[in-house]
C-alpha cells in the first residue's frame, strides 16, 4: 500500500483542509518543539524522521485515494492516525535531543600532528602515533559497543585489547577493525596501506564488506580507483619504518632497570619512583613492545621479583632488588 508523506500533511494544512480539532493538534504539535531543535537537524535528519513516523499518516477521507485501502479510510481514521504521527514526531524529536546531548556530552576531539610525530593517548589505554600533517578524530570517551575514531594522513596505532568492544578506523573509503594489536595506516588521495605489526586485522571498503583478513608482517593496499584491496608481504625495511620515531619498540637486551623505566615514562606518559634502590641495579632482556603499562610492569615484575602500585600517572615500584 502507498503511504502518505509529511509534505501532503502540511500541504493539507496550508489550504486549510484539516479539520479545526486536526489543525489545533498540528498547531500543538509544532509548539510543542524546542524552537532550538530545528537548528540541530541536518537535511539528512529531517529525512530521517520523515522515513519512521511520517509516512505512517494516510489520506483523508476527501483526499484522492491512492489505492483501494487507502479510499476506504474514514475521516476518524484519518484523525487517529494524525494523533499517531504527531505523538510519534514528539517521541521522535525529544529521542533525537537525547541522542544530541549523548553526543555533546561524549564530545568528539581532534589530535593534529603539524610535520612532526605527535602521540596520543585515547580514554581506552590505546596509543596513537600521528605523523607529518596528520588528524585523529576520536572522542573524549568511549561509549557502546564499538571503539570508533577516524583518521586522515598516517598514524601507527598500538590498540588496547579489548575483545568485547571492537575498535575501528574509518581513513578514506577503508575500515580497518581490530580487537587489540598495533599497525600502521596511511591514506593519500589514490590509497590506503595498511601494515600490521602484531596480531589479526580486518580491513574492508565500502564496496568490499568481505575484505581481507591482514596478519602481522602483511601489507594490504585499498586502491581508491578501483576499490580493489590487494595484499602482499611486508618487506623487513619498510616494517622498521612504520616504528621510526616512535616510543613503540620496546626491546631490551640486559638494559639497566633505570633506562628501562626511563623508556616506559616515556611511552606511557607516567612518572616512575623507586621503593628500594637496589632495584636500579636489575638488569632486563625482554620485548615489551605492544603491550599494556600494566602488562610492562607484570613481566618485569616476575622477571626480577618487585611489586607496583599505579596512582594516576604514578607508578611506585617495590621489591628487594639486585645485587
Amino acid at each position: 500500500m502507498n503511504e502518505f508523506g509529511f509534505d501532503r500533511l502540511i500541504e493539507l494544512y496550508k489550504k486549510d483542509q484539516l479539520t479545526q480539532e486536526e489543525k489545533k493538534l498540528v498547531d500543538d504539535w509544532f509548539n510543542s518543539v524546542d524552537t532550538g531543535m530545528d537548528s540541530l537537524l541536518t537535511n539528512a535528519d529531517h529525512d530521517r524522521l520523515k522515513d519512521k513516523l511520517l509516512y505512517r499518516i494516510k489520506p483523508s477521507a476527501d483526499t484522492p485515494p491512492v489505492d483501494q485501502e487507502d479510499s476506504m479510510l474514514t475521516k476518524a481514521g484519518h484523525w487517529t492516525w494524525l494523533k499517531i504521527a504527531a505523538s510519534l514526531l514528539v517521541v521522535s524529536l525529544v529521542g533525537f535531543g537525547a541522542w544530541r546531548l549523548q553526543s555533546n556530552s561524549n564530545d568528539l576531539r581532534t589530535y593534529t600532528s603539524n610535520g612532526t610525530t605527535t602521540k596520543v593517548s585515547l580514554p581506552d589505554g590505546s596509543l596513537v602515533w600521528l605523523k607529518g600533517t596528520s588528524s585523529l578524530e576520536a572522542p573524549s570517551a568511549f561509549a557502546g559497543n564499538t571503539r570508533n575514531v577516524t583518521l586522515q594522513g598516517e598514524a601507527l596505532f598500538e590498540v588496547a585489547k579489548d575483545p568485547r568492544h571492537p575498535f575501528i578506523i574509518q581513513c578514506g573509503h577503508a575500515t580497518t577493525t581490530v580487537l587489540g594489536t598495533s599497525f600502521n595506516l596511511k591514506s593519500s588521495p589514490d590509497r590506503v596501506e595498511l601494515t600490521v605489526l602484531t596480531g589479526k586485522v580486518s580491513f574492508t571498503s565500502a564496496k568490499d564488506a568481505q575484505g581481507k583478513v591482514v596478519l602481522p608482517n602483511e601489507k594490504a593496499i585499498y586502491d581508491e580507483a578501483t576499490s580493489v584491496i590487494s595484499k602482499e608481504t611486508l618487506a623487513v625495511e619498510e616494517k622498521k619504518a612504520t616504528t621510526d620515531g616512535t616510543e613503540y619498540e620496546m626491546i631490551f637486551n640486559d638494559i639497566s632497570m633505570d633506562a628501562v623505566v626511563r623508556r616506559i615514562e616515556e611511552k606511557f606518559d607516567v612518572t616512575i619512583s623507586f621503593g628500594n634502590e637496589d632495584l636500579r641495579k636489575c638488569k632486563i632482556r625482554a620485548n615489551f613492545s605492544d603491550q599494556s603499562l600494566e602488562n610492562t610492569l607484570d613481566m618485569i615484575g616476575q622477571a626480577v621479583g618487585l611489586h607496583y602500585t599505579i596512582s594516576g600517572n604514578t607508578v611506585q615500584l617495590t621489591g628487594e632488588g639486585c645485587r
